[in-house]
């Protein structure tokens, strides 16, 4: 499309406009619309106060596309953070009625995002999808063009939010000017406000009243009354019925690449941070044949196996590797392997490959065809790398270098344990208690064989247990 220079002129000063002064004044002062009470809202919306000369401006103006998705006339744009958060309401699902369809805000969540904006050097967020209910007015800069100035009313409500009420809970977190009882001080400087007042947030605004009226002749029974409340309530079913998430293993995987390139702030990482070295060190024994790994090739990453067949080909996940190898990341002897990072990395690697290749030795054939056996099962995984914490310890204590033989030592009374799936005692076992029950099955076992460190091991778990 091609335009004159006058209308190329206006495009290029065309820009968003708000009439608003003060975003950070209370929601009592905030302009409302008269008429029937809006369903409850997120706790402490923030208010604004209406600058000089905006009774004689009384909407916001926002520079938008227009494009229409089978009859329901859309508009793409984008809006400054607090001048969006003046206007934003939710339809709160309620019990007593099945009306609304919103979910509750989550603190945790809220504050997640909060400190992803503030942290994270690439705090890049998706677009919010919303409602107008009252309809748009559109204004094109030249009669036919579907670029232009969408008009929306400066009122709490005149926008309500279908997808993304939690991105614009977490800009409000850090906007109310919370202020700390004791010492006074707001909960975010003055320059993060002032990020976050600018932070312009990607818009989908649906025009659910012309929604209600296009979609009618489609409808097995066109004398329904449908109200603009029932568009966004199929929006956000579509939504959030329809996304799937990423696997747990690849959520590990890409964790993983993100630390390693250096970038902080991103309060999911941050949770666990124990989850990125186990994950290097479980990437490697699936990847690296150097370290002489008996997991290479076992390991599904994506959680797709196109290749395989269900039932065999790659038992374990990454995620389930990752999460077993907990308590042995968090050992403090193990974490001060080495004072040099990158020394400690390849011990600690070496350490839990040299444990797996033993454990190997003593059984090859769950190796070969894992699918009839409980080791890398998850059951089994999990159980064994709590021997391996053990182990490990029982090495340093002794001042013993974590060689394999020295490793078989300890775990050469399983060589006779039964890791059948069809008989397997652990076949019987599912969920964290009966992990912590094959794992104190394993340790008997060891222990009868006339392991001592494995029989004061059990003593130290019945004493935590009666405590």
């Amino acid at each position: 499309m091609f335009l004159n220079p006058a209308t190329r002129l206006r495009v290029a000063s065309f820009k968003y406009v708000s009439h608003v002064s003060d975003p950070r004044s209370t929601l009592s002062r905030t302009p409302r619309k008269t008429g029937s009470p809006a369903p409850e809202n997120v706790p402490s919306l923030l208010g604004a106060e209406t600058g000089e000369g905006a009774s004689s401006y009384p909407s916001i103006r926002v520079g938008v596309v227009r494009l229409t998705q089978k009859g329901v006339v859309m508009y793409v744009g984008k809006m400054r953070a607090a001048n969006l958060l003046r206007l934003w309401e939710i339809d709160k699902f309620r019990d007593e009625d099945l009306e609304g369809y919103q979910r509750r805000l989550y603190d945790d969540r809220t504050q997640q995002v909060l400190d992803y904006l503030t942290q994270c050097p690439i705090a890049v967020m998706p677009g919010i999808l919303v409602s107008l209910r009252e309809g748009a007015n559109f204004k094109p800069i030249s009669e036919g063009l579907n670029v232009g100035a969408l008009e929306i009313p400066n009122y709490q409500g005149s926008i309500w939010v279908i997808d993304g009420q939690h991105r614009l809970g977490g800009l409000q977190l850090g906007l109310k000017g919370v202020e700390d009882e004791l010492s006074g001080m707001e909960t975010v400087d003055s320059e993060t406000r002032k990020m976050l007042e600018d932070y312009e947030v990607p818009v989908v605004f649906i025009d659910s009243a012309s929604a209600c009226e296009s979609i009618k002749p489609s409808l097995r029974d066109p004398s329904v009354s449908i109200a603009p409340s029932d568009v966004e309530r199929v929006v956000f079913f579509i939504v959030n019925k329809t996304a799937k998430s990423i696997s747990p293993s690849l959520k590990d995987a890409l964790a993983y690449k993100i630390k390693a390139a250096g970038i902080e702030g991103i309060p999911i990482i941050e949770k666990e941070p124990w989850r990125v070295p186990a994950t290097r060190i479980s990437l490697a024994l699936f990847r690296d044949g150097r370290t002489g790994s008996p997991f290479t090739g076992l390991m599904k990453i994506t959680g797709i196996e196109t290749r395989v067949t269900r039932g065999v080909g790659r038992p374990l996940t990454l995620s389930s590797f990752v999460t077993s190898l907990r308590p042995l990341i968090e050992n403090e002897r193990f974490k001060n392997i080495s004072s040099d990072p990158k020394l400690a990395y390849e011990q600690q690697l070496a350490f839990v490959a040299t444990y797996w290749r033993a454990l190997r030795r003593l059984h090859e054939d769950p190796f070969k065809e894992p699918q009839n056996y409980m080791i890398l099962k998850s059951i089994g995984v999990y159980a064994l790398n709590l021997i391996a914490n053990d182990v490990f310890n029982w090495c340093s204590s002794a001042g013993s270098e974590p060689t394999e033989n020295n490793i078989m030592k300890f775990i050469k009374p399983l060589k006779d344990f039964d890791w059948s799936k069809k008989t397997s005692p652990l076949a019987a076992f599912g969920g964290q208690k009966g992990v912590r029950a094959a794992y104190k099955l394993l340790l008997r076992n060891i222990a009868e064989k006339g392991v001592a460190e494995a029989s004061g091991r059990l003593t130290e778990l019945e004493e935590e247990e009666t405590t």
